[in-house]
């Protein structure tokens, strides 16, 4: 398994009435943690379009384990878990700069093909058929 993750500052606007992260900023996070984790090997959005290949959330699981409020330094965790056939697990955690773990999101995923609009086999081949630096997903 991969791990990668990137460090957030909690924003004001990013909290919602209760003054605390709004639920949909965690999915937000989560995907600006992919979207760097596939860059780190090489891959943009626009190399993904010109393969004909796009990311797709199959499932989603979100548990919320304790409060992020603005201004507070977290990690986003990107845990991708490639096995055989169509889809793949990504787990983000969501880890406060204690360690504490605040939130923790899986989704099962898979690789979309643009053109017949069905999941591609093996989603990590997929990806590293396009990365110019395989080694890292």
């Amino acid at each position: 398994m991969n791990t990668f993750d990137v460090t957030l500052t909690v924003k004001h606007y990013e909290t919602d009435m209760n003054d605390h992260v709004s639920n949909a900023v965690y999915y937000e996070w989560a995907d600006q943690a992919r979207t760097e984790y596939l860059l780190r090997a090489g891959i943009a959005l626009d190399a993904l379009q010109r393969a004909g290949k796009g990311p797709v959330i199959l499932e989603a699981h979100m548990r919320y384990l304790a409060e992020l409020r603005a201004g507070q330094e977290l990690r986003v965790t990107c845990e991708p878990q490639y096995g055989e056939g169509k889809t793949m697990t990504v787990v983000h955690r969501y880890l406060q700069a204690d360690g504490t773990m605040a939130a923790e999101l899986i989704l099962l995923m898979g690789v979309f093909d643009l053109t017949t609009r069905r999941l591609l086999d093996n989603p990590l081949n997929s990806l590293r058929a396009i990365a110019p630096r395989p080694e890292l997903l």
